[in-house]
């Protein structure tokens, strides 16, 4: 099974009330789905994405196929870090933010930095109700607990 060869056990799908994400400043009308999972302090992110509609998933795919597609680094602020980053010359290719149950926004960044560092590069920002608080594993486990997270199993 896929979880037992990454080292997670249980995977989580998060119930996504709202996307707003934009692909070079264009808006994408994707439906992504997602489940994630954790390695121990690792979260794994699977994402399902509609392969109708232009995104940095079909720009960069993942090569070879069993390596990530990129790398997620959660930060207390998007703007902020895409504000530097724009000091020295660097666009996200894809941007904007996904809105789950309960208040929670999730914005993310994601820059193709695959001649840089051979990576694509995402900049995740999660808030509670407004508070800073990233992702964790104990947080996840918490939403299945009330419902707002569904446990799936792969």
């Amino acid at each position: 099974m896929l979880g037992s060869r990454l080292g997670v056990n249980v995977w989580y799908r998060p119930r996504i009330i709202k996307q707003k994400l934009f692909y070079k400043d264009e808006p994408i009308e994707s439906k992504l789905k997602i489940v994630v999972g954790y390695a121990g302090l690792n979260q794994v992110e699977l994402i399902q994405h509609d392969p109708q509609r232009a995104s940095l998933f079909e720009v960069a795919p993942a090569e070879p196929k069993n390596t990530p597609h990129h790398l997620g680094f959660f930060v207390r602020s998007v703007v902020g870090h895409c504000s530097r980053l724009a000091d020295r010359g660097m666009q996200p290719a894809q941007y904007g933010s996904i809105w789950f149950a309960k208040g929670h926004r999730t914005r993310v960044a994601v820059f193709d930095a695959r001649s840089s560092i051979g990576h694509v590069v995402e900049l995740i920002e999660h808030r509670a109700r407004g508070i800073y608080i990233g992702m964790p594993s104990w947080y996840v486990m918490l939403g299945a607990f009330t419902g707002h997270v569904e446990r799936v199993y792969l």
